[in-house]
This record gives C-alpha cells, sequence and structure tokens, in this order.
C-alpha cells in the first residue's frame, strides 16, 4: 500500500536522475568520471531528490532513493554507449552511486525542512 501512493515521486525521480544525468554529461563536464577530478556538477543529482520527494507524500525518503537506483543502469547503459573510455565498470558504478548519494541527501533535506515547519507550526498552536 506504501508503494501504490509514492510511486509517482519515484518514477518523477528516476526521469529526473536520468535527465540530470544527460546534462551532466554534456554539458557540466567535460571528464570522464573516473578522472579523478573534483566535479561541483555532481551537486545538480540533489534537484531530483528533492523535487522526488515533494512528489511523494508517505514515502518522503525511499521513492526517490528507490528511483535512483532504478535509474543506475539505465545510466550506466549509457556511459557505455556515448563514451568510450579506460574507466572500469567499477569506478563508473561507484561514480554513479555518488549520484544516488547526493540524491538521497536532497531527500533528507526535505525532510529535514519539513520536520522545521512542522515544529514551528505546533509551536505555534501551543502557545
Amino acid at each position: 500500500m506504501l508503494f501504490k501512493r509514492s510511486w509517482g515521486g519515484g518514477l518523477f525521480c528516476f526521469i529526473l536522475f536520468i535527465l540530470a544525468f544527460v546534462i551532466h554529461n554534456l554539458f557540466l563536464t567535460d571528464s570522464a568520471p573516473a578522472s579523478g577530478k573534483m566535479d561541483p556538477g555532481m551537486l545538480c543529482f540533489i534537484v531530483p531528490g528533492v523535487l522526488g520527494s515533494l512528489c511523494s507524500r508517505r514515502a518522503r525518503f525511499f521513492a526517490p532513493v528507490a528511483g535512483s537506483l532504478v535509474a543506475v543502469p539505465v545510466c550506466l547503459l549509457l556511459i557505455n554507449v556515448w563514451e568510450q573510455d579506460d574507466a572500469g565498470l567499477l569506478q563508473e558504478l561507484a561514480w554513479l552511486l555518488s549520484a544516488v548519494f547526493w540524491n538521497a541527501l536532497g531527500a533528507l533535506c526535505v525532510l529535514f525542512l519539513i520536520t522545521l515547519v512542522w515544529r514551528q507550526d505546533a509551536r505555534k498552536h501551543r502557545v
């Protein structure tokens, strides 16, 4: 029952994660994921987590993380189709799982802000 109510947020996060991946690889970086350079473009993966968490009412953390984990094989396939670099499969998988981390961090930020707003609202009604 929980998954039926929150599948929209997971699907939305799935689509946004792939879109963020494509934008990151086409426009934000000029190096391969295995280059070892710092990549501030990875912060764009926070956006799918935030929006996926806002779209799912019951599973605000689980739905975005599940959507991004389902998108990882699609992105891995896109990496192998687009680029022919010397990075191994494990290196590319580690890069994609770090993108899942940033996605989960975006979902956790939404949960934190909702908790702050809820506590502030409860404090107003208590006084």
